[in-house]
């Protein structure tokens, strides 16, 4: 049996990297209905483990009122 050596099957935490990365902002929400979408129940833990990483961070407060100018009670990622 053959293998192909450069497939890499990209794990749950790299899938939701590029999720994050293609959206630009993404909700809490929304991460959390990708890892349901997904197969995933720690979608929103691997975000905290990429902030961590240093690959994403929360959206401040300043940012978060002109990309929503209206009242959101839950937080947003961005890429750094």
């Amino acid at each position: 049996m053959t293998e192909d050596l450069f497939s890499h099957k990209l794990n749950k935490k790299e899938e939701l990297f590029n999720f994050i990365r293609d959206k630009g902002v993404v909700l809490t929400h929304e991460v959390i209905e990708w890892g349901t979408k997904n197969q995933s129940n720690r979608a929103e833990r691997n975000a905290r483990q990429l902030a961590i990483d240093g690959k994403i961070r929360r959206v401040s407060e300043e940012r978060m009122k002109l990309i929503y100018p209206y009242t959101v009670k839950e937080e947003a990622w961005e890429i750094i």
